[in-house]
């Protein structure tokens, strides 16, 4: 009894280590975004839906056809359009979590990242309050609040998993280091063109140690094999020999071999494209989009890739995917597109005050970024920012809207109820997720010959991807087709089943 006693007042210490209790606090602000969005159902088909409809086929042994992407894609296995292994782990928990699987992992991913960047820092310093800084700098990141305010994506668990990456190969724990690696590489096609820039990165911040250079130029060339199997051997096969389906780069050109031209022929037309909107965009209502994200950078503690270029190198491919691309909402500083900045900018940050002689410089630099990164990050929430589909409702925590629906929840769950387990579906973007786990569901307008059940909102903007005139009129045309009944039409909510079932 007495050493029981002794190891539960060890562990309470552990858990009210300051490490601990800021996960524990960002835990809890982190699952009021994610979560509770959720069960506001301001979670979608793309891209939880589609997540969640995979873990089912998982659990099934079969592979996933992505039927919630028909007709817009049209893939014999989803693997061809991303590919994504980490739900074929997370599958079996979905017995325990339902539709909040995936949203757990990712909140907890980025707490298990803010741990490792502690313990990185720790390394770095023997200061104790310095590594405590530095989880508070990850934790506030507006990266991580953008992305667990929209549903959930691979590559934040992937990103969040850095930070131990680094830490195990600054500790030379070779075989952990290889275990993050191939999780970060599995998690999505162009983590692994990422890790080939991080592994080039560290290979020149780790340049005197002769050991960690070798391991680090290994780890590069292994990271570039993934990416080349992954994208001309995996993905075609998975997606019977079709093309990939995100080269969405028309401004550097129409193929691979144009836009490598561009980049290096004419380096100063691809410069300013990080900065400016391609002609064939160029409207004053994308003005501001990219300079606001490099402003956001430089107070998230960009300023310290300047002084440790080596982190620089870390973020070209995550720049150039999203300024070089054709989509506006991935320029700016909304949703999960910038997740991958978190962990290099933190490590890049605490690399640089690190190595001041000064203890009270390095916190005073790290108190000061701090500040310029919380400023940043609430600038994000109180405000509208130039980046495209900015939502109050969904990152807006601390106000009233964010948990309040204009249809009524409880009323929801009771419809959704009413659909068999097994029938298959068509339905709102929003409802979904909550549907997904069946054989077949479709996301509306599309209705697929085998469709059995419709699930629509009714009097609501909310019917991506299709215009609330066109909604409207296809709902008029359900209510008037022979062949479906309605069996439920209250409270926004519009129920049809197929009569000859």
């Amino acid at each position: 009894m007495i050493q029981i006693a002794k190891s539960m007042v060890g562990m309470k210490r552990t858990l009210l280590q300051p490490v601990y209790l800021s996960a524990f606090f960002f835990a809890v602000i982190y699952s009021l975004i994610s979560l509770v969005n959720h069960y506001y159902f301001r979670t979608y088909a793309f891209d939880l839906g589609i997540r969640n409809n995979a873990m089912y086929d998982y659990m099934h042994f079969q592979w996933n056809q992505a039927s919630v992407m028909y007709p817009f894609k049209q893939f014999d296995n989803i693997l061809g359009d991303h590919f994504c292994l980490l739900p074929i782990f997370f599958a079996p928990f979905q017995f325990i979590f339902g539709s909040y699987t995936l949203l757990i992992f990712q909140i907890a991913s980025v707490l298990w990242g803010g741990i490792g960047i502690y313990r990185l820092v720790s390394v770095y310093s023997e200061s104790k309050l310095l590594p405590a800084l530095a989880q508070l700098h990850f934790y506030l990141i507006w990266g991580v609040f953008s992305a667990l305010s929209f549903d959930y994506h691979d590559n934040v668990i992937a990103a969040m998993l850095l930070p131990w990456y680094v830490y195990h190969l600054t500790r030379k724990q070779y075989v952990f280091t290889w275990i993050y690696l191939i999780i970060i590489l599995i998690s999505k096609e162009n983590m692994a063109l990422w890790m080939i820039f991080v592994s080039l990165g560290l290979m020149i911040h780790f340049f005197q140690d002769k050991e960690l250079r070798k391991f680090s130029l290994v780890q590069t060339l292994v990271s570039g094999l993934a990416f080349l199997l992954i994208m001309k051997v995996f993905m075609p096969l998975a997606g019977d020999g079709q093309q990939y389906q995100h080269n969405s780069f028309s401004a550097l050109g129409s193929n691979t071999s144009e836009m490598l031209e561009m980049v290096f022929l004419h380096p100063l037309k691809a410069f300013t494209l990080l900065f400016e909107a391609p002609a064939s965009v160029n409207s004053a209502a994308y003005v501001g989009i990219k300079s606001e994200l490099h402003f956001y950078l430089l107070a998230a503690g960009g300023i310290a890739l300047i002084f440790r270029p080596q982190f620089l190198l870390m973020i070209l491919p995550i720049l150039g995917q999203k300024l070089f691309n054709d989509d506006v909402v991935k320029w700016g500083v909304l949703g999960h597109y910038s997740i991958e900045f978190v962990p290099i900018l933190t490590i890049a940050l605490y690399a640089w005050v690190s190595s001041f002689n000064s203890s009270r410089w390095k916190i005073w630099l790290a108190a000061i970024f701090l500040a310029t990164n919380f400023l940043n990050t609430f600038s994000m929430h109180d405000k509208p920012t130039v980046s495209k589909y900015y939502l109050a409702s969904q990152l807006r925590w601390f106000q009233a809207r964010h948990y309040e629906r204009e249809f009524d929840i409880q009323e929801a769950h009771r419809v959704l109820a009413m659909i068999p387990k097994d029938a298959v579906v068509s339905a709102n973007h929003v409802f979904v997720p909550r549907l997904a786990f069946r054989e077949q569901i479709y996301t509306y307008p599309h209705v697929g010959d085998d469709t059995e059940y419709i699930l629509l909102l009714d009097n609501t903007n909310d019917v991506y991807p299709i215009s609330r005139k066109d909604s409207d009129e296809r709902i008029r045309l359900l209510k008037e087709n022979p062949a479906w009944e309605s069996i439920y039409q209250s409270g926004g909510f519009l129920l049809w089943r197929k009569k000859d079932l």
